[in-house]
C-alpha cells in the first residue's frame, strides 16, 4: 500500500539505525521480481523504524480522501501499528461523515 510505504519513507529519515535493513528489504524484493513489498511486509518494517525511536508523531490530512478501496484497509494498518508500536502517536482529520468508519478501527473499543 503507498500510504503506508510513504509514512515508512518519512519516519526512516528520523531512525537512522534501521536504514540499512530498510535498504536490504527493498534490495531483496527487487531481486525477487521488483513487485515491490505487500502490505504485510511493509507493515513489518513501518512498526521496527517506529520501535527504534523514542516517540513518533503522525499526522495524516484528510481521510475522508482516501480511495474508498482502501477506507477499511489503511485504518487497520493503522490500528495494527499502534498495538505493535505503542510509542506512536497518531493524530488524523478529516470530514465529519468518516468519523463513524474510522471509530470502527481506531477506538478502544475496536480493541477488544
Amino acid at each position: 500500500m503507498n500510504m503506508i510505504g510513504g509514512l515508512l519513507r518519512q519516519v526512516a529519515l528520523g531512525a537512522v539505525g534501521n536504514v540499512g535493513e530498510i535498504e536490504h528489504a527493498f534490495e531483496k524484493s527487487r531481486q525477487k521480481g521488483g513487485k515491490g513489498h505487500q502490505l504485510p511486509e511493509m507493515l513489518e518494517l513501518f512498526v521496527k523504524t517506529i520501535g527504534s525511536l523514542e516517540r513518533v508523531y503522525i499526522c495524516i490530512d484528510a481521510m475522508d480522501e482516501l480511495v474508498p478501496q482502501y477506507r477499511s484497509e489503511f485504518p487497520r494498518a493503522l490500528r495494527q501499528t499502534i498495538q505493535e508500536a505503542p510509542n506512536m502517536r497518531l493524530f488524523l482529520t478529516g470530514r465529519p461523515h468518516i468519523r463513524g468508519e474510522l471509530d470502527n478501527y481506531l477506538t478502544k473499543e475496536a480493541y477488544a
